[in-house]
């Protein structure tokens, strides 16, 4: 059986990289690459895609809402998160989101590849490390209502985000790319459930993030 694999993520390298790795296995068709989630649905609509590997960090909101949708619009569509995340609340999230598996795009591409074909097969797949973070950090109860742990950069970010200040500002004031800011919104966008920045502003405020 061919399996058709679809890919979500804003980096054009890695894409490419990937269509290549898997192009190399007569068992999977590589049958797009896509920077945002947008442009997927259509796609989704008319064509027998098995596996989404999606990304975290994919605009115009995250890959954990994408999901949802997935689940609720294709729920036969298998979602394999591919990302650089490794946060052990982020994780949980993406997999109650409906995720089938989680891998970090660190592993080699022997894990890339079973992972596929344990999801293709209903299988739940973690990466060895992400396995090891999670066992880990269950036993403590991670639960979506927590609230997230920031690192000093984050609460930085999420500061200046309440303050009004752009991505370019934020990064002129604390000496950082704007690429960097934007991970750390969409990071924090993630940690705290949100869809958009109001909705960020209004939890670190509620909460006396800020």
């Amino acid at each position: 059986m061919t399996i058709n694999i679809i890919l979500i993520d804003d980096h054009l390298i890695l894409g490419q990289g990937i269509a290549q790795l898997l192009a190399s296995q007569p068992q999977f068709n590589f049958s797009g690459f896509f920077p945002n989630t947008e442009d997927v649905k259509p796609v989704l609509q008319n064509s027998s895609i098995d596996v989404i590997l999606l990304d975290i960090s994919v605009p115009p909101d995250n890959g954990i809402v994408f999901c949802k949708w997935v689940k609720n619009n294709h729920p036969a569509i298998k979602t394999l998160f591919f990302s650089m995340h490794f946060d052990a609340l982020i994780i949980n999230r993406a997999m109650k989101a409906g995720g089938n598996g989680y891998i970090t795009k660190d592993v080699d591409s022997q894990v890339l590849y079973d992972a596929i074909n344990a999801v293709v097969n209903g299988q739940i797949y973690y990466s060895k490390n992400v396995e090891n973070l999670l066992l880990n950090k269950i036993p403590q109860t991670i639960s979506i209502k927590d609230l997230p742990i920031l690192s000093p950069r984050e609460k930085e970010v999420l500061s200046c985000i309440v303050e009004g200040y752009t991505s370019h500002e934020i990064a002129e004031k604390l000496f950082i790319s704007t690429k960097t800011v934007d991970f750390h919104r969409s990071n924090l966008l993630v940690k705290f459930d949100c869809k958009n920045v109001a909705e960020l502003t209004r939890e670190a405020v509620l909460h006396g993030l800020v």
